[in-house]
């Protein structure tokens, strides 16, 4: 049985070092893809998390998060979440929440 990668890099390509993960992770200008305050004060992150939340084998991994939040400081509640596997996909959904939540 094939073991499947857990990490991925920005571009979809795994890491195999949890090492390396990590210090991604932790660089704020990597782990951003997009970030919007609403007029309505509302928050929309895009971030790469490079952890796949794929729940079903034959999935792509998902590896980005997009979530609107209530308010950006201090952090409100989630409004609305989802996740996708390429950096595109998550830009795309990014705008579409940012429009749906204006």
């Amino acid at each position: 049985m094939k073991t499947r990668a857990h990490y991925f890099r920005r571009d979809g390509t795994p890491i195999e070092d949890v090492l390396e993960w990590g210090r991604l992770f932790g660089d704020l200008d990597y782990r951003f893809v997009a970030q919007d305050t609403l007029p309505n004060g509302r928050w929309v992150a895009t971030i790469w998390e490079g952890l796949n939340q794929a729940v079903m084998p034959d999935e792509p991994p998902l590896i980005f998060e997009t979530t609107v939040f209530s308010q950006k400081k201090p952090l409100g509640h989630e409004l609305e979440q989802h996740h996708s596997a390429t950096e595109a996909e998550a830009l795309l959904v990014h705008r579409q929440m940012t429009e749906k939540w204006k």
